[in-house]
């Protein structure tokens, strides 16, 4: 009899108590997990609104919808990636992406002066055969003989 009230007891200790707290720490492990992401993406955003250059990217593979780059500047060598968006649920479905058009090809990457580490990748301008590498510190500008992207 006594086993019986204990667990009744338990039960009751965990459907008012336990339960909520681990309810509540779940929310709010998940709310610290989206707040670090933005605070890291906007100081990532900062970094290169900041201070940044130009040299050119390598796409080295694309892999689960994200094509992955390679670039080099004032002799280290840097790796980022970029994810693309669906355009709609049947293209995610058919992985009919854009990102698998890149795939070994030249771009132009814009990265941090402070943290080379930081990048992206740059649209605008397409890269020629007849630019062979960037300066060792990169371009500062966007050099004028690149040729512009029609999308």
């Amino acid at each position: 009899m006594l086993l019986y009230y204990l667990k009744k007891g338990l039960g009751r200790l965990l459907n008012k108590i336990v339960y909520p707290v681990l309810g509540i720490a779940m929310i709010s492990l998940i709310a610290y997990a989206i707040v670090m992401g933005i605070i890291s993406w906007r100081k990532e955003t900062e970094a290169l609104d900041e201070c940044h250059r130009y040299t050119i990217g390598y796409a080295t593979e694309v892999k689960r919808k994200t094509l992955y780059y390679r670039y080099s500047t004032e002799g280290g060598n840097f790796n980022g990636s970029w994810g693309q968006k669906p355009r709609s649920w049947k293209d995610y479905f058919k992985g009919n992406f854009v990102a698998n058009k890149f795939l070994y090809k030249r771009f132009l990457i814009k990265y941090s002066c402070k943290d080379h580490k930081i990048s992206q990748i740059d649209w605008s301008h397409s890269i020629p055969e007849t630019v062979e590498r960037a300066p060792y510190k990169g371009w500062e500008n966007i050099p004028s003989h690149l040729p512009k992207n029609k999308f």
